[in-house]
């Protein structure tokens, strides 16, 4: 049985960042208030894959390795409000505000 903790936990007080619109009329900004996580997922994948000698190869039957968490807030809803990822949740404003820079400075 794997065991694992989560970078944040149910009742964290987190900053969060809001990437740039679809028209990339904003840069990265910091979400002004903070949020409460209310809800914690993780998912861990580790497959070693099957053997597909025998023709067509799939994709769902190749080797996988993958982690990630999504947390979601009291705040934008739980079940049905936004999902929020590990890379864009903070626990200092300073942090997010980094974050950002370092985003903005990024060119496409």
């Amino acid at each position: 049985m794997t065991t694992f903790n989560t970078r944040f936990s149910i009742g964290d007080e987190l900053f969060t960042v809001i990437p740039p619109n679809k028209y990339k009329e904003t840069g990265w900004l910091v979400k002004p208030e903070t949020l409460t996580i209310g809800r914690v997922t993780a998912v861990l994948t580790d497959s070693p894959g099957i053997d597909q000698s025998g023709g067509i190869e799939f994709d769902n039957y190749k080797e996988q390795h993958k982690y990630e968490e999504n947390y979601m807030a009291v705040e934008t809803g739980i079940g049905s409000g936004r999902v929020y990822p590990c890379k864009w949740l903070f626990n200092t404003e300073q942090e997010a505000i980094e974050y950002c820079r370092l985003m903005n400075e990024v060119k496409p």
